[in-house]
């Protein structure tokens, strides 16, 4: 909508004859364009949540709500969020067919690592998190940050030249949260967790946000951290965090690892089971579990995240050797692994795209009955 106010004319009049040619244009089914300015002056006028809720009952995708809340409390700061990390996909493939790349772009278009590049923390309050979705809830590809390729692409694990998919153990779907990792994070191999004595596996952080929306692969959304659980898989320590998406209508229902027994119950519950079992249907034994599978509380969890978080500044900063990670960014300046564009858009130029197709197994579809 391209209309200004008309000199001499009350302020009624003059909304009244936009909001004419507004509908006017909608119902002959012409597209119209609104630009609203100084937001924050208007917004000021109507309670804040009251408008958080309005923007979030529409089930706009992406991070609406809390870029709208960051706006409200610190609006230059959010500009500039926005242009730095705002992240959109780019996805080269298709689910179960090989080679499938998910790399990420910026709001310039420019090619970024989701390992190196996208922050750890999200604005404002460091309690809050950059979760990168690799597994939507109820989906079975084993999806992953590929640690070992340039810009470290989201895609399909394989093993024995197939890939990979997470059995359904009854009563579940697939993987029962939004599953993924948080960037600029890494558990070393180098380092040996000091209460299960068994070293990092080796990757980012693992996430489980348990809120209600079903979350893209791929996509970047901010999590306010709860609890971890210690998985010990194979000899290796594999954190995974508890979260809830910021997003979700219940968040601010949920502060700590208790609140989840409280209003979700059952479901860390299910979460152990899922853990322990996923694996026996390949044949392999029950995964073992720290602190007798007890869930540690979000001051430990956020502990454990810095730690990582550490590590993952002295690989990046190569005072660690990370053997085969690839470490290639484009936002670290202090990182001797800080490349250009234009060697970052040769890496992605020159992946291979494959286009064989590979037709999902039949028995991704079955049901396992384990004994708890």
């Amino acid at each position: 909508m391209k209309q200004g106010f008309m000199k001499g004319g009350s302020c009624l009049s003059n909304l009244v004859e936009s909001f004419e040619n507004v509908t006017c244009a909608v119902n002959n089914g012409e597209p119209e364009d609104v630009i609203y300015l100084d937001l924050q002056k208007a917004f000021d006028k109507v309670p804040h949540q009251r408008l958080l809720h309005k923007i979030n009952v529409q089930m706009l995708p992406g991070c609406c709500v809390f870029l709208a809340f960051c706006f409200l409390t610190h609006p230059i700061v959010t500009i500039g969020f926005l242009a730095l990390y705002s992240v959109c996909t780019e996805l080269m493939g298709l689910v179960g067919m090989e080679g499938l790349r998910n790399h990420k772009e910026n709001s310039e278009g420019k090619y970024i690592s989701p390992f190196h590049d996208i922050p750890l923390y999200a604005v404002i309050d460091k309690a809050l998190f950059n979760m990168v979705v690799e597994v939507p809830r109820w989906t079975n590809a084993k999806m992953e940050i590929a640690t070992n390729i340039p810009l470290n692409p989201i895609k399909q694990d394989m093993k024995n030249g197939k890939m990979r998919y997470v059995a359904n153990i009854f009563p579940h779907k697939g993987y029962i949260w939004n599953y993924g990792a948080l960037p600029q994070t890494w558990e070393a191999p180098c380092h040996k967790d000091p209460h299960t004595d068994c070293a990092g596996d080796n990757d980012p952080i693992d996430v489980c946000d348990i809120g209600s929306r079903v979350c893209s692969c791929g996509e970047v959304i901010q999590v306010k951290v709860l609890g971890a659980l210690a998985l010990i898989d194979e000899g290796e320590m594999d954190w995974k965090i508890i979260a809830i998406n910021l997003e979700d209508p219940e968040a601010q229902l949920f502060n700590d690892i208790g609140d989840v027994r409280k209003y979700k119950p059952g479901y860390l519950e299910a979460t152990v089971n899922w853990f322990k079992l996923y694996k026996v249907p390949d044949g392999k034994p029950e995964n073992q579990l720290g602190f007798n599978g007890e869930f540690k509380d979000q001051n430990f969890a956020i502990e454990v995240i810095k730690s990582t978080h550490e590590y993952w500044q002295s690989l990046i900063c190569k005072k660690i050797d990370g053997g085969g990670i690839s470490c290639k960014n484009v936002s670290i300046d202090d990182s001797p692994f800080c490349c250009s564009q234009e060697e970052v858009e040769s890496i992605v130029l020159s992946a291979p795209k494959y286009v064989k197709s590979s037709s999902i197994p039949d028995d991704v579809d079955m049901w396992y009955f384990l004994s708890k």
